[in-house]
């Protein structure tokens, strides 16, 4: 948020989309194992994947790939965080942003705590 903030001349606008905590909480923990024999999305020689998909604290998602291929063993973690809308509005205010709207997405639909993804128009 601040790098946006500061990159923004004053009046400028941003429309960016995070997910909600309903759609983080709403997910289950699992574990899975993909076996590629060639070319696919984590490299370009087989390779074996073990995705583990942990729930930690309320609308905070961790997502572990450990890739193994002939030569080489790599580790991902990727991180998801569920927003409330007053989180998000607290968070952008707090950067120095004034919130114009809120979307359920960035279709311009109505926000809904119950949606996936939670929209903000924001400006400097």
């Amino acid at each position: 948020m601040k790098n946006s903030y500061r990159a923004l001349k004053s009046g400028g606008q941003l429309l960016f989309d995070v997910f909600t905590k309903y759609s983080v909480m709403s997910q289950a923990e699992s574990c899975e194992i993909d076996i590629s024999d060639g070319p696919g999305f984590w490299s370009g020689h087989p390779y074996v994947v073990l995705h583990g998909h942990f729930i930690y604290d309320e609308g905070v998602i961790g997502d572990r790939y450990a890739i193994y291929e002939a030569n080489q063993n790599r580790i991902f973690n990727i991180w998801t965080v569920g927003f409330s809308e007053s989180q998000l509005r607290d968070e952008v205010e707090n950067t120095g942003f004034k919130v114009l709207q809120t979307f359920c997405g960035v279709e311009d639909r109505p926000f809904d705590e119950n949606g996936e993804l939670l929209a903000m128009l924001v400006e400097k």
